[in-house]
């Protein structure tokens, strides 16, 4: 049996996570400013990248609805509802008992950890958090408009597009 899968999308998601690891490490200790203008080109980019290469293989048959629906769960959203609920639990317990400093602020009551948990992720669970809310929105543009399946996907695309292109800008202008 032959292997006709693609290198290319492996090759550029390896890409992409080396640069997050690389942006990453340059936050330890002090770095000079040339870092800093590298780790803010490569923040402009890397993770969006990622994003759209994660998207490009995601299809949706009709007649698979549900079972697109399951696989979201099974590899994603359960996932990531035991990570973060653990990650908020630990960041609750060092908060309470020790004065070590973290860069995220834990919740302070149940409903900032709930909101925390399914409307604004803090530290690496956004990604998780928008693969899930865009898979549903693809499902459900999918399912519910097949007829302006294409033409809603792109008028979703540019609006992120206009929204990427405002932060690269702002992004830019801010580091200058």
């Amino acid at each position: 049996m032959t292997n006709n899968r693609i290198v290319a999308p492996d090759v550029i998601k390896g890409l992409s996570i080396i640069l997050m690891v690389y942006g990453h490490i340059t936050m330890v200790g002090n770095y000079e400013e040339f870092q800093k203008s590298i780790v803010g080109v490569i923040y402009t980019f890397h993770m969006p990248l990622f994003l759209i290469i994660s998207g490009v293989f995601f299809t949706v048959n009709k007649n698979e609805t549900a079972v697109r629906v399951k696989k979201v769960f099974q590899n994603l959203i359960k996932p990531y509802l035991i990570f973060i609920v653990v990650y908020l639990i630990l960041m609750i317990m060092v908060n309470h008992f020790t004065h070590i400093q973290t860069n995220n602020k834990p919740p302070t009551s149940i409903l900032e950890f709930i909101s925390t948990v399914f409307v604004h992720p803090i530290g690496g669970y956004w990604f998780l958090h928008s693969l899930i809310v865009l898979s549903f929105l693809y499902i459900g543009i999918n399912y519910g408009l097949p007829f302006f399946q294409y033409p809603v996907l792109f008028l979703i695309c540019l609006i992120f597009c206009c929204l990427f292109l405002s932060d690269v800008v702002g992004l830019i202008l801010w580091r200058t």
